[in-house]
């Protein structure tokens, strides 16, 4: 079992939910999203977790693999901070 976070919680963020959440060997724990009724919400309709910040995940040994579904100018920062952080992304 792979444990995911998604980061974004806008139209595309929730399809890339339904299909992590669907998947038999992935667990969707935390979703994350600055807009914190978005991510509630998504978290919600997906048996999931809404992520208080970033660094909630960034320090959750469980989450293996993060998928970015944020605004495009978010990505390369987002993307270094996890890599750092040893998840793939």
């Amino acid at each position: 079992m792979i444990g995911f976070a998604l980061l974004g919680a806008g139209r595309i963020g929730n399809m890339h939910a339904s299909i992590i959440a669907a998947h038999p060997q992935a667990e969707l724990l935390y979703i994350y999203d600055t807009h914190q009724m978005s991510a509630t919400k998504a978290a919600k309709t997906h048996g999931s977790f809404a992520a208080d910040s970033v660094e909630q995940i960034l320090n959750d040994e469980r989450v293996q693999a993060v998928l970015i579904a944020t605004s495009t100018d978010t990505h390369v920062d987002l993307l270094t901070r996890f890599v750092k952080a040893g998840k793939a992304v």
